[in-house]
């Protein structure tokens, strides 16, 4: 019985429960056991997966399409179409706003990729994510603002993973134990 006490006759099948449970959870022979290293090497990859994939993904259809005319918009003062579909949103100051989101959304992008300060790095693009919101639906990305909302909070609540800067600069040798001084 737990803790050495007698509940009567509905203890038995509790007793009965108890040990299955502890005996299923204590001898499982499951490859993706607590610690095993299948399942940090699972993790590992779907970490990196995520981070890299997320990111690279963003680049490519939503931020090296609109750098070389952020380029033109702010050094040759040729008209941008990100600019004017950010005014049609009501949103303030859309000359200024439009190249500063591309320029933190890029380098948010870069470190999120390497693994680099990569829960801040989730947290801004999260926080973009939920800004630019409006202006997804408007034209018709929704769902795929509402999923990059959700992969960067995930990335907030997973951590970068073992293959990232962050765990190399973070790597601390273990020590050696301690002895007792005599």
């Amino acid at each position: 019985m737990p803790f050495g006490v007698d509940f009567g006759v509905g203890s038995c099948h509790l007793a009965k429960t108890h040990r299955m449970l502890h005996y299923t959870s204590s001898y499982t022979s499951s490859a993706a056991s607590a610690d095993s290293p299948w399942r940090t090497f699972v993790r590992t990859l779907a970490t990196l997966f995520l981070r890299a994939g997320a990111g690279v993904l963003l680049a490519i259809e939503h931020v090296i399409p609109e750098l070389a005319p952020a380029w033109r918009f702010v050094w040759d003062k040729q008209p941008w179409a990100f600019v004017e579909m950010i005014a049609e949103t009501g949103t303030p100051f859309p000359a200024v706003v439009a190249p500063v989101y591309i320029l933190v959304v890029s380098l948010a992008i870069l470190a999120l990729v390497l693994g680099l300060i990569t829960r801040v790095s989730a947290i801004i693009l999260t926080i973009l994510a939920v800004l630019a919101f409006p202006t997804a639906y408007a034209v018709g990305f929704a769902e795929t603002g509402l999923l990059y909302l959700l992969i960067f909070g995930a990335i907030v609540l997973l951590g970068p993973g073992i293959l990232s800067l962050d765990a190399i600069f973070t790597y601390r040798k273990p020590s050696a134990p301690k002895r007792p001084l005599a």
